[in-house]
This record gives C-alpha cells, structure tokens and sequence, in this order.
C-alpha cells in the first residue's frame, strides 16, 4: 500500500514538474515577443504592418504597377525621399498629406512626439511606423 501512494505522488510531481515547465517557457516567449514588439530593434514593425498593406495591396495588380511606375517622382515637397518610402511602407498615401503644416498640425505633432523629436524629423530624420501611427491623428 505504500508502495502505491509513492507511484501516485510521483505521477502528481512530474505533472507539476511538467505544467511550471509549460507555464515558464509561455512567459519567457511571451516577454521576449513584447520587448520586440515594443522595443523593435530590428524594424518589426514596419516589415509586419507593411506586408499586411502589401498583401490587401496586391490584389490589384494595375495599381502595382502604377505604384512601381510612380515611386520614382517626388510625391511630396516637404519630405525626402527617406521619408516619402517609410510613409508609403506604412501604409500611407504621400500625395495626400497636405502641403503645408498648419500651426495646430504642428501643435498636435509636438503633443505626441515631443518638440525634440518634431525638430528632428523637420530636419529630415525618418519617422518609424509608431510615430507614424501616433501623429496619424493630426492630419
């Protein structure tokens, strides 16, 4: 009889040793997928957002084309060419945004990015697609 309650209490720890296992690796990946996500260190981001745009995109292949034939030309006087291709990869229509910044635009720009930031991309740094998507609000 006691040989029984120890083949039970041992199924009992494997199976605890087992679940803490299982639970351990869900919050290891779990951790390491959120510090990616909003860390970004290698553009995640922009490729996931950009290659979800693109594949709604692609079904049309004549606007493909058309893109590939325009993506050439200057889309939009106050943006460089860097910036123009991060906006098109995030999504956005360059030829849309307005051509010039108005004073409250300006003011929500600062609101969300922060004045240093506001400078430094008027200076011609290239907004990544979280920016993109905070300041989307403003236009």
């Amino acid at each position: 009889m006691p040989e029984e309650n120890k083949k039970g209490s041992r199924g009992k720890t494997l199976l605890t040793v087992f679940i803490t296992f299982i639970l351990t690796v869900i919050l290891v990946l779990g951790g390491l997928g959120l510090y990616i996500w909003k860390a970004n260190p290698l553009n995640i981001q922009a490729c996931l957002i950009s290659g979800a745009l693109n594949s709604v995109g692609s079904q049309n292949s004549s606007q493909d084309s058309q893109n590939s034939q325009t993506s050439d030309t200057d889309k939009h006087p106050l943006l460089n060419a860097d910036q123009e291709q991060q906006l098109q990869e995030a999504g956005v229509d360059v030829g849309s945004l307005p051509q010039e910044i108005s004073p409250e635009a300006e003011k929500c720009f600062e609101d969300k990015l922060g004045e240093d930031r506001v400078e430094e991309i008027k200076n011609g740094a290239t907004p990544t697609t979280l920016e993109i998507m905070k300041a989307g609000s403003c236009f």
